[in-house]
């Protein structure tokens, strides 16, 4: 039996980390918008492969059974709805000012190698290589929330009176000045 010319868990795999690499280069911001956009679609579509194409073979490093191909597909899903949401809404920022051009060129890039580092954790069948990949997915989010400068929370207190730590209600507010995480 000859391999598939398609491997959709390699595409799923190779198309974020491609991406990636390609947005460091690119300057621009609408090119690497839409080519954040397009990768994130055809991750999608790789990932909806996996899906209908049945369960594809396991290796030594990569597992993939039901319940990873339904993690797969939703996890693509987000990250390709997100990526069309950030697009406009990035758009915005830069306009008002609070982002430049060169943190929008860092940003697309480090969107796809997150999307890369979340699908390899989710397929990982080593527990080394599911480390290297959380650990990666935790300090690409990390470089992201570089970028965001003026956080804030409202009222937080005790939740009990000898205890140091603090809990408060979380609101999703728009337009607030001052808030780059808005």
């Amino acid at each position: 039996m000859t391999p598939p010319v398609f491997d959709a868990v390699q595409a799923v795999l190779f198309i974020p980390f491609a991406a990636a690499a390609l947005l460091v280069l690119l300057p621009g911001y609408r090119l690497t918008a839409r080519i954040n956009v397009l990768a994130s679609l055809l991750t999608l579509l790789a990932a909806l492969a996996i899906l209908v194409g049945g369960e594809p073979r396991s290796g030594a490093y990569l597992l993939i059974d039901d319940l990873n191909i339904v993690f797969i597909v939703l996890n693509t899903f987000v990250g390709f709805t997100t990526s069309v949401f950030s697009a406009s809404y990035i758009a915005h920022e830069l306009e008002t000012g609070r982002l430049t051009p060169t943190y929008l060129r860092f940003y697309h890039a480090m969107y796809q190698a997150l999307m890369f580092a979340m699908n390899l954790a989710l397929v990982a069948n080593n527990i080394g290589l599911m480390w290297v990949a959380i650990e990666l997915a935790t300090l690409t989010t990390v470089l992201l929330k570089m970028g965001l400068r003026n956080v804030w929370l409202r009222g937080p207190a005790p939740l009990h009176a000898d205890v140091r730590r603090v809990v408060g209600p979380a609101f999703t507010l728009r337009f607030v000045p001052a808030r780059e995480d808005m």
